[in-house]
């Protein structure tokens, strides 16, 4: 599972996007620094929270990686 921690304000957000595969095979090569529009939604992980994408889109190229609640797209 790839995890990023997305810059947002003064704090950052970790944000889970999906498998690295299914990441490749859509071919969504986020790299640091590059800016990207993250849609998702937040739940409960260990000792604070982690928005869970549903949608990922970079450089006018939008991947959706779960349905609305929840349901992963691999």
């Amino acid at each position: 599972m790839v995890e990023s921690r997305l810059a947002a304000g003064t704090d950052p957000i970790l944000a889970r996007l999906g498998p690295a595969g299914f990441l490749r095979q859509s071919q969504m090569n986020v790299g640091e620094g590059d800016t990207v529009i993250v849609t998702g939604y937040w739940v409960a992980a260990g000792d604070g929270e982690v928005l869970v994408a549903t949608q990922v889109a970079e450089q006018g190229k939008t991947v959706q990686l779960r349905e609305g609640w929840g349901r992963p797209a691999w």
